[in-house]
């Protein structure tokens, strides 16, 4: 029987491993010692000698990788992205199995994962990349980020371990499942998962600075990320004289945490600009806005307008000039609420870049900053807005002489404070409704009305209405909101569902009332909806006075449509108002009314059809006579 290769040469660590295998299986001793005589004699009175210092030492071992066990390499850190050895992760998405054999390269059996050169060799070490372990793992989906330290050119191979691994651009992420036992025995490879390319967390790269200037001159600068996680990011130049190289405070270039911008010398008067786009894996981008100047200085902005939320904030737009701070100005119209400064980031990020270890794949040494760019940002400071309408403000940037300026208009959101509707009805009886505030504010509802009594639940307000019993005219109350303008409309009838209604010649009964229309209903016979197929426009779908109007302006009208006939026959003396109701009025009716047999509508659908509300079609032939209910709003 073969033996895998231990992880290195050397005699103590072969120690540790006899050690640790007779720790977790006492009765391995045996078969150790008793294989051992099948040995050569040298190797036998080696190991025997090694043995009874194990023996002597096999309690001490036992106290002391217990209390390991509970100390280091199943310490997880709770949040996003990082391991959790005690939880069960689901395996990502484009996760691959794979049976790797080992050997030297394709040529003696290696099995290659993807499209790298990445294997296992004979000495069960992964090889033909950069890897690091992240230790005991349950599962591909618990390998979850990308370290920066402890990367080496091969790993062993363990049973029950995640890894990362970098080959020829792409990273991967591996997790080793078991060992493949051969036909005669020994360990000829290990069943793994891999998924790639590996992006790691999903994180927003964290920029030092937004922009960059250089002079005519051009010159290169360096920009390190303020990450202190791993991202992997791509960068992209929109112009050909601004270029890009990837940089790494960390040992190995592929770990790239910043860029250096090499922008050529101009050969223009005009200052020229460009964009660089640095992108996550993730697709998150952040840009950073590279300014070249030509003779004369130069005075710019990111943004020529920025909208700040109603909350108190800051907010931080990127300046572009070769102008020194001590010779520009600053005025602020909105001083009172936004302060308006410079920050001179310069210093630190030129520290940053005496961190850079590589340039693209080379070493660098003390990598510094050239050109003639001082890196300003100019930050607003906004107090809350504790006011429902917006506020505005100016800021204004000069050279001292009076040849550059550049504006920054400010916008501060109001609050918001949006009911979902500044109108409740009730009828008489005791009533109940619930309505929603679409706020971030904290808010108090009063009532100036007894009988109106309100409940909040987070942003919910339950207004309730007693019972009433006046007979003269509907009761009003109104809920206002401490500090602000907002004001919401209860009214509460006198009237309920089914009561009669005999007020100022309109009789009925109360067939419908809702927060937007309260109906009277009366039955006034059956007829045609019209005697002619013409389209008339009487379309309205939500209010049938609308096309009451519509239909009677046509010539002989009563004789041509007998259902709005019926209805206006209720229009005598002094009164009016009665009207044949739309569909959609017909449909608010029968949420609270039973109303039978098939009715018509005013609503027309085409020249020979219009809109009716039955149980077996809502749309039928204009000649066809339904019942008619005509109804007026009270």
């Amino acid at each position: 029987m073969s033996t895998p290769k231990p992880r290195t040469k050397q005699i103590p660590l072969q120690h540790i491993i006899i050690t640790s295998a007779l720790i977790q299986e006492p009765k391995i001793y045996y078969n150790i010692f008793g294989n051992l005589r099948r040995c050569n004699i040298k190797t036998f009175t080696y190991m025997e000698k090694t043995i009874k210092l194990l023996e002597r030492v096999f309690t001490f071992l036992l106290l002391a990788v217990a209390f390991a066990a509970c100390s280091s390499d199943d310490d997880s850190t709770d949040g996003d992205g990082n391991i959790k050895p005690d939880v069960n992760v689901n395996d990502p998405a484009g996760t691959v199995s794979l049976s790797m054999m080992k050997g030297h390269d394709l040529n003696e059996g290696a099995t290659y994962i993807g499209n790298s050169s990445i294997h296992i060799g004979n000495d069960y070490n992964f090889d033909g990349g950069y890897f690091i372990s992240l230790g005991t793992v349950k599962g591909l989906g618990n390998v979850s980020y990308i370290p920066t330290t402890g990367w080496a050119s091969n790993f062993s191979v363990r049973s029950g371990n995640g890894y990362v691994a970098y080959s020829y651009g792409t990273f991967y992420r591996i997790y080793v499942e078991k060992e493949i036992v051969g036909t005669t025995g020994g360990i000829i490879g290990y069943d793994v998962k891999y998924q790639a390319p590996f992006k790691g967390k999903d994180l927003e790269l964290e920029l030092p600075a937004t922009s960059v200037s250089f002079d005519k001159k051009g010159g290169t600068e360096n920009i390190v990320f303020n990450n202190k996680e791993f991202v992997v990011f791509t960068a992209k130049s929109s112009e050909d004289w601004c270029q890009i190289i990837p940089t790494s405070t960390y040992n190995y270039s592929f770990l790239a945490n910043g860029i250096q911008i090499i922008a050529q010398p101009s050969n223009v008067a005009a200052t020229t600009e460009a964009t660089i786009t640095l992108t996550t894996a993730y697709g998150k981008k952040k840009e950073i806005k590279v300014t070249r100047g030509g003779v004369d200085p130069y005075l710019t902005l990111n943004e020529t307008s920025v909208t700040l939320d109603a909350k108190e904030c800051e907010r931080q737009v990127g300046l572009n000039t070769n102008i020194q701070k001590e010779d520009l100005t600053i005025s602020n119209t909105a001083s009172s609420w936004c302060k308006a400064e410079f920050v001179d980031q310069t210093r630190a990020i030129h520290a940053n870049a005496a961190r850079i270890k590589f340039v693209g794949n080379k070493p660098a040494k003390a990598a510094k900053a050239s050109g003639s760019t001082n890196y300003y940002a100019l930050v607003l400071k906004a107090e809350a807005n504790d006011k429902e309408t917006e506020r505005k403000g100016v800021v204004t940037l000069k050279s001292k002489d009076g040849k550059k300026s550049v504006t920054l208009n400010i916008v501060q959101k109001g609050i918001k404070f949006i009911p979902s509707q500044t109108k409740v009805c009730f009828d008489k009886n005791y009533s109940n409704k619930t309505i929603t505030i679409n706020t971030n504010l904290d808010w108090e509802a009063s009532s100036n009305q007894s009988w109106c009594t309100l409940t909040k639940n987070g942003n919910n307000l339950t207004i309730r209405a007693t019972p009433y019993s006046g007979s003269t005219a509907n009761r009003i109350a109104t809920i206002s909101f401490k500090g602000l303008s907002t004001k919401i409309e209860v009214d509460q009838s006198k009237y309920a569902l089914g009561e009669e209604y005999n007020e100022n010649g309109v009789k009925g009964q109360v067939i419908c009332m809702n927060d937007t229309v309260r109906f009277v209903g009366k039955d006034v016979g059956t007829a045609a909806w019209s005697t002619e197929k013409v389209a008339t426009g009487a379309i309205y779908e939500h209010d049938g006075r609308l096309n009451m109007t519509i239909i009677k302006k046509i010539s002989g009208w009563k004789d041509l449509y007998p259902a709005f006939a019926l209805c206006d026959a209720l229009n005598t003396g002094s009164v009016t108002g009665w009207y044949l109701p739309a569909i959609n009025e017909i449909y608010a009716i029968r949420i609270g009314y039973d109303l039978k047999d098939d009715h018509w509508s005013s609503t027309e659908y085409r020249e020979s059809n219009a809109y009716y509300y039955g149980n077996n079609s809502s749309i039928d032939y204009k000649t066809n006579k339904y019942k008619v209910k005509a109804v007026h709003r009270f």
